[in-house]
């Protein structure tokens, strides 16, 4: 539209411009001149004529490609929504499908459960007079039973009753003796099962810590000067427990260690931590030894209180316990048995033994 509007105005501008130019020339030049003009103003008119053909060809060009290109895209358009129409046919095709499966099922567990409710009531109705009957037959036969026995019905059901826990006892230890193995077995595979069970729940949430007793001495001639058998620093280092202290060299390229062996781990533990305080510093006045053991020993003491009101916070107690049983279970975390933490392997049974339970 807008290139046809264009066309129109040169046009008329360019006829304007022909009739002003020949008022012109009627007052000003000469008839020649006018022809001159009539015939340049026909060219004009002629190339303008030639222009406007070649703006509307290319226009209508212009607009049969647009119109061809959006037609296009409307077919490509109406392809995708043709598939998306197929997809979602399909998909509905596919749940309706399941959905029909579905209802079957269920009109037959339907008919299926009217059916054997029905059987259940007709069952229940014979139940009811089979009880009749039975109480019926049971009363007769007791009755004649006891006619015929001459003993009381009481006495008559103890004797019975005796003569048969008797004769189930005997069968019953028949049945162990001849199925021993597989009763064997089958507990066998049980305790499995319940195992891998609980091996699969289990999941504790500690790593087990390495005890160790032993301190490492980087100058030897301290073990000469200081702790030669008979030592009163050995003698104040052991004041009061079961332990001793060796010396222990493993080879010439390692330095020596001083060894705590014997006694509880609660002292053994003491007995290192003063050491390694007391080497590095050379600090082997008998005083200081003894303050030293003195901190540490109250330092532990603090700790395995903690640590058995720790565990018995894990283990879900709920009546508390005496400060000297929750001490004796801290100190576990102090002892080893097959280089195992006693106190973690204690907690660990623990938690083991009560999912075996439940």
């Amino acid at each position: 539209m807008f290139i046809l509007f264009t066309t129109t105005i040169i046009i008329v501008c360019a006829l304007l411009g022909a009739w002003y130019g020949r008022k012109l020339s009627q007052k000003n030049i000469g008839l020649s001149s006018l022809t001159t003009l009539e015939e340049n103003v026909k060219s004009i008119l002629s190339s303008a004529q030639l222009q406007r053909e070649i703006i509307l060809q290319e226009a209508q060009l212009a607009t049969k490609e647009q119109q061809e290109a959006e037609l296009k895209r409307i077919e490509d358009e109406k392809k995708l929504i043709v598939r998306i129409n197929e997809k979602i046919d399909t998909e509905l095709n596919l749940k309706q499908s399941e959905l029909d499966k579905l209802e079957n099922t269920l009109n037959k567990r339907e008919l299926s459960f009217h059916d054997k409710n029905d059987s259940l009531a007709e069952l229940q109705t014979q139940y009811q007079e089979y009880s009749e009957k039975q109480s019926s037959l049971q009363s007769d036969y007791s009755l004649r039973l006891e006619q015929k026995s001459g003993l009381q019905k009481i006495m008559l059901a103890d004797s019975m009753k005796h003569e048969l826990i008797a004769a189930e006892s005997l069968g019953i230890q028949k049945w162990l003796m001849d199925n021993n193995d597989f009763l064997k077995q089958e507990g066998h595979n049980f305790a499995t099962k319940a195992l891998q069970s609980i091996y699969y729940r289990y999941q504790p949430s500690f790593v087990w810590p390495k005890s160790s007793f032993v301190v490492q001495v980087n100058e030897k001639e301290l073990l000469s000067k200081y702790f030669e058998e008979g030592s009163p620093i050995i003698a104040a280092l052991i004041d009061g427990t079961d332990t001793s202290l060796s010396i222990l060299n493993v080879n010439e390229e390692m330095p020596p260690l001083l060894k705590i062996t014997g006694g509880a781990g609660v002292d053994k533990e003491i007995i290192r931590l003063t050491l390694e305080e007391i080497l590095p510093k050379k600090q082997f006045d008998l005083d200081k030894i003894y303050s030293c053991r003195k901190k540490h020993k109250s330092h532990l003491d603090k700790l395995v209180l903690k640590m058995g009101h720790d565990a018995v916070k894990i283990l879900g107690f709920d009546e508390p316990l005496h400060p000297e049983i929750l001490k004796l279970i801290g100190s576990l975390n102090y002892r080893t048995s097959h280089r195992q933490n006693q106190y973690f392997h204690s907690l660990e049974v623990a938690c083991l033994a009560g999912m075996i339970a439940n």
